[in-house]
């Protein structure tokens, strides 16, 4: 089989199953067509591993759709950016306007941002009802999930705030049992650069530029959007605000990845 056949057969067997799907859909998600359920679906393959939660995550997008919220799913932001990702999401990231990034965007981005399986379509199209708005990375691959504000910040503080020594975005592997027993040196591995890097992440910027550039911790759908502060009335027209006017630090996203 050549790569060309190779591709239309994989092309072929998503239509027949992105096909099926839609046939057997809720009766109240809010696609126009099954195309806009294969968007959705590419991102509930980029935010969880776990089996179980895609439905959940399919859930929270959609009803922030209903009222009018961003998506503010990092795994956009990063498609996005293209080759210009270098493995570190920052706050500056989450700002800077592309065709796919849900912290700016409203709605769905315009294309599906993976190659997404049938358990995916299905929860698209099939999503878990309730009423969280919000998730949160645990660090072992699965998410805390939250129906307010109040309850996922506590969460981030919790998971994201006070990392765990072997944090990670995905589940750990399964492995296949061990035929002998490893040498006693192995179990005490140094810790990684990666590892070193992501513990130190909690640490506040000194400088706005250095805010911008940070490294986020993963949340994601994010906390609410930015608040710009209120306007004070003024007697006489205010002088011109400066370029770089600091940001109130609690309003800053969470985010996951």
């Amino acid at each position: 089989m050549t790569d060309t056949e190779l591709l239309k057969t994989s092309y072929d067997r998503l239509d027949e199953v992105l096909a099926k799907e839609w046939s057997q859909r809720a009766a109240d998600v809010p696609y126009t067509g099954p195309y806009q359920a294969l968007i959705m679906a590419s991102l509930v393959e980029k935010e969880t591993g776990v089996p179980q939660e895609r439905g959940q995550i399919a859930g929270v997008f959609i009803r922030r759709m209903a009222i009018g919220m961003l998506l503010q799913t990092d795994p956009t932001v990063i498609y996005g950016l293209g080759d210009r990702y270098s493995g570190k999401l920052t706050r500056a990231h989450l700002k800077e306007p592309t065709p796919y990034n849900t912290y700016v965007i409203a709605g769905l981005p315009p294309t599906p941002i993976a190659m997404v399986g049938r358990e995916a379509i299905h929860a698209a199209l099939n999503p878990v009802a309730g009423n969280s708005l919000y998730f949160v990375a645990r660090g072992d691959g699965s998410h805390v999930f939250s129906d307010d504000l109040d309850a996922h910040n506590n969460a981030v503080r919790e998971f994201q705030l006070k990392r765990r020594a072997d944090y990670r975005s995905s589940p750990a592997p399964v492995t296949a049992p061990e035929t002998s027993q490893a040498p006693a040196a192995d179990s005490q591995a140094p810790q990684s650069e990666a590892a070193q890097s992501e513990a130190s992440q909690s640490r506040a910027p000194e400088s706005q530029a250095e805010q911008d550039q940070a490294p986020i911790p993963a949340a994601s759908p994010d906390t609410a959007p930015e608040v710009l502060p209120p306007v004070q009335p003024q007697e006489s027209a205010p002088d011109p605000a400066p370029a770089s006017a600091p940001e109130p630090e609690a309003n800053t996203p969470q985010s996951p990845q």
